[in-house]
């Protein structure tokens, strides 16, 4: 065989190194965010649903379970909160012990006649 096809008579040369690769510092632009509108004493909402949609949608724990139905009948005849005094009367209500014996009582001590059960 011939001493050109050898592999140690071909010498190949060796590539350069690569240059270190310098990340460019990344240049950070202020971000302008538009101001609030200066609260001017308006009112925020326009109706009684909306104020008790606004705050029925934001309980949290044992207050959305609780708000929960409510806000399911929001808006009907049948709802038992129909405007914000009543949400604060139910509201001061709910895991008031206090109040619940006494709707319990209230409960078994009526007189059930059959002429009330008709109304």
């Amino acid at each position: 065989m011939s001493p050109l096809y050898l592999a140690h008579s071909v010498q190949m040369p060796t590539p350069p190194p690569p240059a270190p690769v310098t990340a460019a510092t990344p240049q950070y632009a202020a971000v302008k965010v538009d101001h609030l509108d200066p609260y001017k004493g308006k009112r925020m909402f326009t109706t009684q649903t909306e104020i008790l949609l606004f705050l029925l949608m934001n309980m949290d724990d044992a207050a959305s379970m609780w708000a929960h139905p409510h806000l399911d009948l929001l808006g009907s005849h049948c709802a038992i909160i129909q405007n914000t005094d009543d949400f604060k009367r139910e509201l001061l209500g709910f895991g008031d012990p206090g109040a619940t014996r006494a709707a319990e009582n209230h409960i078994a001590h009526t007189d059930w006649h059959m002429r009330q059960l008709y109304y």
